[in-house]
């Protein structure tokens, strides 16, 4: 859910929603796609591996959006 509202923000504002992080925007989304590997690994064969999959599609679609 975070990711997803990062995301929304970011579509929205813009990369100013990184300034509500003390990470700022490369550690931001450095954390979630960290978090993003770490689950797709251990998560393989579970039913929490659907999460995983819409975690790491929405980590790329912060970077796009992050990184354009």
């Amino acid at each position: 859910h975070n990711a997803r509202a990062i995301l929304t923000d970011l579509a929205t504002h813009g990369n100013s929603v990184f300034d509500r992080f003390k990470a700022k925007q490369e550690g931001t989304l450095w954390y979630y796609r960290s978090l993003s590997v770490i689950f797709s690994e251990r998560l393989k064969g579970t039913g929490a591996e659907v999460a995983a999959r819409e975690l790491a599609s929405t980590v790329t679609d912060m970077e796009r959006l992050a990184l354009a």
